[in-house]
């Protein structure tokens, strides 16, 4: 399930960003299918972690991706440290 996201998303993002970004079903796809992924991934037992994917914030992102979080550490991507999965890495 994690190969195919990053599978799709890589192949689909390696042509380049489209110029739409609103609603974009890739966009969609990295935000809400990328996290659920990582999550279903995670042990059950770990309730102090975070995952967010993001695309971007009102337009594409340079490099979309999905981030687990450490929430005694942080549960924002530009302070602490996190493990970011890129399909384009």
């Amino acid at each position: 399930m994690l190969k195919n996201f990053l599978e799709k998303t890589s192949s689909f993002l390696s042509a380049g960003r489209p110029e739409i970004y609103k609603e974009h079903p890739i966009a969609q796809l990295i935000r809400d299918e990328g996290k659920k992924i990582i999550e279903s991934n995670l042990p059950r037992n770990l309730k102090d972690y975070k995952v967010e994917g993001s695309a971007g914030r009102g337009q594409w992102a340079d490099i979309p991706w999905v981030s687990v979080y450490n929430l005694s550490v942080t549960d924002k991507a530009n302070r602490g440290y996190n493990a970011i999965f890129s399909p384009l890495y």
